[in-house]
């Protein structure tokens, strides 16, 4: 999530970024020429002619069939994840929007042949093709210029979202998670980056980058509290969009969005298409609970991008969004 902001898009081709479309300026600051864009994402321009309507969600339903034997089951009240056309999970939510609810929290494609395997796949369904949702504030109107910024309810700039995964509380599984998303960066420190995807980020906490001036906001001011093992240790945020998962059993949190990249003392005015896998263990009956922070009102966001394989309240949707598929259960030895 941007800070104050009231810059203007700009190309940055002529800098020679990698793997950067556009980017947007920030107040009068220009953009840092040293800035390299991280492998595997690519910014997208931030802003545009379109309308930013961020549908309200759906009750949600019965999930269907998943798999050979296991049915899924109803979703409850979720955060604004899900939507009209979304098919994200339910669960219950401390803070988030009022108008949404999850949407079918089992359904989906399943995989595996046999009864165990479907029970499996029927322990991560909350998960398959469950979304974070970010949406511009609703009476926005993306534009191109200046337009790299749009406005946030505050219902929903700050949201934590609980999960309940299912399976055998007895069993640790490995779920691997498809991961398709339009997110700004964020600066994380002190845990292992992901190799391949270069976005995912095991452990650490997130950071203002060392930069005093970075600091934008505090933890005391979110409308929930945040476990220490995912808050700045300096209190500090840097105004940008943080997007966590954390898990009960194991223990072990993750952030989906870090990027490297720097402009002056924040990260870049962009969003950044992600699409990435990653295998993480989760034990059966273990509480998942998402985080996004934002801090601040305003975010750069998408207005023109569709993913192949996401349906969205709005289409293309104006915002940040994360969406999850599982593609693989097994069972940890």
């Amino acid at each position: 999530m941007s800070m104050t902001h009231s810059g203007s898009c700009a190309s940055l081709w002529a800098l020679g970024i990698a793997g950067v479309v556009s980017s947007c300026s920030s107040e009068a600051a220009p953009p840092d020429t040293s800035v390299s864009g991280a492998a595997g994402k690519v910014a997208v321009v931030a802003g545009a002619a379109g309308n930013a309507a961020a549908a309200p969600g759906t009750a949600g339903t019965d999930g269907g069939s998943a798999g050979a034997s296991a049915s899924g089951s109803s979703g409850t009240s979720g955060s604004i994840s899900g939507g009209a056309n979304a098919v994200g999970g339910g669960g219950a939510s401390e803070s988030g929007g009022s108008g949404g609810n999850g949407g079918a929290a089992a359904g989906g494609a399943a995989q595996g042949g046999g009864s165990s395997g479907a029970d499996d796949l029927a322990a991560a369904a909350i998960l398959n093709r469950y979304q974070l949702l970010d949406p511009c504030q609703s009476s926005y109107k993306a534009v191109a210029t200046p337009g790299d910024v749009c406005p946030q309810d505050t219902a929903v700039k700050n949201q934590h979202i609980s999960l309940q995964f299912a399976g055998d509380a007895a069993v640790t599984y490995q779920v691997t998670l498809h991961v398709r998303a339009i997110m700004e960066g964020y600066w994380y420190t002190g845990g292992t980056l992901d190799p391949v995807s270069k976005t995912f980020y095991t452990g650490g906490v997130p950071t203002v980058g060392g930069f005093s001036s970075a600091c934008k906001n505090k933890t005391s001011t979110l409308p929930f509290t945040m476990p220490t093992e995912i808050s700045p240790t300096d209190d500090c945020w840097n105004g940008f969009n943080m997007f966590a998962l954390t898990v009960s059993e194991p223990k072990a949190h993750y952030y989906l969005n870090y990027t490297a990249d720097k402009n002056g003392d924040r990260p870049p005015h962009a969003v950044y298409t992600d699409d990435y896998t990653v295998t993480i263990p989760i034990k059966g009956q273990a509480k998942l609970d998402f985080y996004i922070v934002g801090s601040d009102e305003h975010e750069c966001y998408n207005f023109n991008k569709v993913l192949s394989g996401v349906s969205l309240p709005s289409s293309p949707y104006v915002g940040d969004f994360v969406q999850f598929d599982v593609t693989n259960v097994t069972r940890a030895p």
